[in-house]
């Protein structure tokens, strides 16, 4: 979640760095999206787009990520699939 607007999409301009803060955990930030509703701890189908991946990491953590092209990004988190997923937007400058 976005704490800034506190929903799941960030909009940023190209050129712009997303920090993800993990204040509990563990968690991911992992590019690519989820189906199904198994909602935390399994039962999803998610692939990843191979564009970025934190790995798995407990809380106090941090991960930032460069977005160098306008676009659409969806991510999620590994452990918890379709409850924790989230859309970047990336517009021109």
């Amino acid at each position: 979640m976005d704490m800034s607007t506190g929903s799941h999409q960030t909009t940023i301009k190209v050129g712009d760095t997303v920090q993800w803060n993990w204040t509990g955990g563990p968690h991911s930030t992992t590019a690519g999206s989820c189906t199904g509703n198994g909602g935390y701890y399994g039962g999803d189908t998610c692939t990843g787009s191979g564009q970025w991946d934190s790995g798995s990491h407990s809380a106090p953590y941090q991960y930032s990520q460069k977005f160098t092209q306008p676009g659409s990004y969806k991510y999620y988190c590994e452990i918890h699939g379709s409850a924790m997923m989230g859309t970047v937007v990336v517009n021109p400058e």
